[in-house]
């Protein structure tokens, strides 16, 4: 079948939208997601002067020449049934087939139907429309220079003061190279990339430098001048929000740490923020969500603070360390109510005593331990290893327990005079001038004198802060020992009796 044709072919806008994003060299896969490749392409076939009416099957296939040369992109086969010899067909070649400055040819073999054997081909230029030359906003002049409304892409200034402009490529001496877009000559809404005279890249919008790369690295953003390798004037926002796990990787020449939140905690909350160990696969520390429990050396804490360590597991509370300051003490505080203390627990003193108190504005803590041991009660001074102020009870009764072992006694000794010793001491009642003072009870008291008991018996009797105090040990002993010798006594006397009563007998006998 031989043909004669009168061929009518465009490229639509589409087309030329994507020509010339890619000869602006956007991103190819920007390209192919916001532009159409498509080509609609109409024709007329004629056989022997007369319009074709009868099926025909057509491949169309692009050259790059008009003879020989290679095929560009793939073969599209199309069956058309011509109107009176007019026909239309859309062609997708794809977007990788059009590259910039490179003429193409499109190539038809038209074939019978019927009659496979009988066809013709021919080649003809993909030719540029009007628009493609200057379409609506972009235009070419004949220097090669390209102009996006107000734009010019070349040498020379090229603000022309005439309107407003929307993307502005400018050289000035002051800011070298940079581009400028903006929607009026205020400037408000402008933003610049470009650099400066120090080599640094920066981007403005609206007078106000937003993002600044120095020449030795620093990326400053909110700020143009970085002092750190990432410098973030505001907040940052990591995560998309989709994936279960987002962090921050800190890699140094020593171990790598990351920080950052997952679903690995408990069953009280799924979600925790995270510290976590990349040398020894270990979370140092997590954050739950809801429950707000923190755990360090534990993924699951049961507490609001939870530490576990296999081999330390101890805490530290540290004020200072030059001891120059005592006003200032590491504590802990326990409140049940927003706006009151409770109870604490910690140091107190320029001693640094450590105490317990169950009320926080009261005067005398419940227990004080002092720096050089001693325990108190109810006193924030205790004189002695423990010193009860006020009343103390010891269930069952019976005394204070001592070790009495004779294997570990040695030069024991009988005592001789315990009745003498015990009727030396004088028993007396008293009360205390100022029992508050010195953390005594107040009221009569029965006891001795420390002064006189000192010359009875030495031991009970010491000094502590200029006054005398007793502590009377051994008296079960005495009180045995001077009852063992009224016993000796009172039998002895009865010897006598006795023996004054016989006599008498005797003598009413021999009268």
């Amino acid at each position: 079948m031989h043909t004669t044709t009168s061929i009518k072919n465009r490229l639509i806008a589409t087309l030329l939208a994507a020509g010339l994003a890619i000869g602006m060299t956007l991103p190819a896969t920007e390209a192919l997601a916001q532009t159409p490749t498509t080509i609609t392409y109409q024709g007329v076939l004629n056989k022997d002067g007369n319009a074709l009416t009868e099926d025909v099957d057509i491949e169309f296939q692009l050259w790059d020449s008009a003879a020989g040369g290679s095929p560009v992109g793939p073969a599209i086969n199309r069956s058309v049934t011509p109107e009176d010899g007019l026909f239309t067909e859309t062609l997708d070649f794809g977007a990788g087939v059009f590259s910039m400055n490179q003429p193409l040819w499109l190539e038809m073999t038209v074939s019978s139907v019927t009659n496979p054997s009988d066809f013709d081909f021919f080649r003809q230029p993909l030719t540029a429309t009007p628009f493609a030359v200057n379409t609506r906003g972009i235009r070419m002049d004949d220097t090669g220079a390209a102009f996006l409304n107000r734009l010019r892409v070349g040498p020379g200034a090229i603000d022309d003061g005439s309107g407003a402009r929307n993307f502005v490529v400018k050289r000035d001496p002051i800011t070298k190279l940079y581009i400028s877009m903006q929607d009026d000559n205020t400037g408000v809404n402008e933003w610049e990339i470009g650099g400066n005279n120090a080599g640094d890249l920066l981007i403005n919008a609206g007078f106000s430098n937003r993002i600044a790369v120095k020449q030795n690295g620093r990326i400053g953003i909110g700020t143009p001048s970085p002092t750190l390798a990432l410098d973030v004037i505001g907040e940052i926002a990591l995560g998309n929000g989709f994936e279960t796990e987002q962090g921050l990787h800190i890699e140094s020449s020593t171990g790598d740490w990351e920080i950052g939140t997952n679903n690995a905690g408990n069953g009280l909350s799924g979600n925790q923020f995270f510290i976590y160990d990349d040398i020894t696969n270990r979370y140092m520390m997590t954050v739950q969500r809801g429950t707000g429990r923190v755990g360090i050396g534990t993924t699951d804490p049961e507490r609001m603070l939870h530490l576990r360590n296999a081999g330390d597991a101890r805490i530290r509370l540290e004020a200072d360390t030059d001891n120059s300051d005592e006003t200032d003490h590491p504590s802990i505080e326990f409140s049940q109510d927003a706006d009151q203390v409770r109870a604490f627990i910690g140091m107190e003193g320029d001693q640094n005593d450590f105490i317990i108190r169950t009320q926080g504005d009261q005067v005398n803590p419940d227990i004080s331990l002092m720096a050089e041991g001693n325990v108190g009660i109810n006193t924030l001074v205790p004189a002695f290893n423990l010193h009860v102020n006020g009343s103390a009870a010891k269930p069952g009764g019976g005394s204070w327990t001592n070790t009495s072992d004779i294997r570990l006694k040695k030069n024991i000794t009988p005592i001789d005079g315990a009745l003498d010793t015990l009727l030396s001491l004088r028993g007396v009642h008293f009360e205390y001038k100022d029992p508050d003072a010195i953390n005594e009870l107040a009221g009569v008291r029965t006891g001795f004198i420390a002064q006189e008991a000192e010359k009875v018996i030495p031991d009970w009797v010491f000094e502590t802060d200029g006054y005398k105090r007793m502590t009377i040990r051994g008296f079960e002993a005495l009180a045995v020992e001077a009852m063992r010798e009224l016993k000796a006594e009172n039998e002895m006397l009865r010897e006598r009796l006795d023996m004054l009563e016989a006599l008498l007998l005797t003598e009413k006998s021999r009268d």
